[in-house]
């Protein structure tokens, strides 16, 4: 049997305005980064699928019975949640469920074939469970390579689809900015339904990971619901983006500022933003930045992903005293490629 190699790569994205705000289809504003999902499919020897998710070093060999098995076992769990019998957490129990639920969910919907055994390896460079993405660009990374693996091809709206329906059991109900973030690459405006594009940003920032937030995105999606559904806090969010998107076409760095501010009182009032994360906001303005969180934040515990920080003045002392870390990032004008 020939030897057949495929690599796919997805970028992830940072939100820079409209965070949870998005889910109930107000405006957002988001930015493709150069982090990446990356997942190489291989002929292997043998008849089973065998899984390596490299960042966490968990491998796993498992056969197509038991895949379907798995699946059965997922789509149960998350049944199960959708009439509030468990929470979005217990759905998808580590990353490498994902991975293998996307295989055979993909496998099944597309009717593909495999003869003989292969390998599946997905390794990225950007952080789990921050809000910068992963899930989604390690969706995207599995369905290109795996289709293109089995010489198929997918239209834009197909891997939109199956993404977000994939997206849903990690995420609860998934907006689907991630997904065609990763999928087109570049800096876009979401707004009633439609995706604008714009021009990657010409700002100073960079991103502070603050840790993996103890509370899933589909935690603190469901906690937010009852703010954003029932208040007027969600017209407050999409006024602040419209600002926002407004600032970065103007380039116009203050009034750039005074919006990321107001998001993250915003996103305060929503209870995403834990305090030692917001005491360390509150620094970084002091220092004459302007800085938020960029995802879904976190509902509790002290960590909450990555924080959003634009503005030219040094923050390495303030970020060293928190135990945090800078990444340093560009926008990424690419989505989802073979690679």
């Amino acid at each position: 049997m020939q030897d057949i190699v495929v690599t796919a790569r997805a970028p992830g994205k940072v939100i820079l305005s409209g965070e949870h705000a998005v889910v109930y289809g107000r405006p957002a504003l988001a930015l493709a980064i150069d982090h990446f999902a990356t997942t190489t499919i291989s002929t292997k020897s043998g008849h089973g699928i065998y899984f390596e998710f490299l960042n966490d070093n968990l491998k796993h060999m498992i056969t197509l019975h038991e895949l379907h098995e798995l699946k059965e076992q997922i789509s149960k769990r998350y049944r199960k949640f959708t009439v509030g019998k468990c929470q979005i957490k217990d759905v998808i129990r580590c990353p490498l469920e994902l991975v293998q639920y996307a295989f055979i969910y993909m496998m099944e919907n597309l009717f593909l074939t495999i003869n003989g055994g292969i390998k599946i390896q997905v390794e990225l460079t950007l952080p789990i469970g921050c809000g910068m993405g992963a899930s989604a660009a390690v969706i995207l990374s599995l369905i290109h390579a795996l289709v293109t693996y089995c010489g198929q091809e997918l239209t834009v709206d197909k891997y939109l689809y199956f993404g977000r329906e994939i997206e849903n059991l990690q995420h609860g109900r998934s907006s689907g900015l991630d997904l065609f973030l990763s999928l087109h690459g570049g800096c876009y405006f979401f707004a009633a339904g439609e995706t604008n594009k714009r021009h990657l940003p010409n700002i100073p920032f960079v991103l502070v990971n603050t840790g993996k937030a103890e509370a899933s995105t589909g935690e603190c999606v469901e906690k937010v619901s009852e703010y954003l559904q029932n208040s007027s806090l969600a017209d407050d969010f999409s006024q602040t983006t419209v600002a926002m998107d407004l600032a970065l076409q103007n380039n116009d760095l203050l009034m750039l500022q005074q919006c990321i501010r107001k998001n993250n009182e915003l996103l305060y009032e929503i209870g995403v933003v834990p305090k030692k994360v917001s005491d360390f906001i509150a620094e970084v303005e002091a220092r004459g930045n302007a800085a938020k969180i960029s995802g879904a934040g976190a509902i509790y515990g002290d960590k909450a992903g990555i924080v959003l920080v634009v503005g030219d003045q040094d923050i390495s002392d303030i970020v060293a005293q928190h135990d945090y870390e800078i990444l340093s990032v560009q926008g990424e004008s690419n989505g989802l490629c073979l690679v």
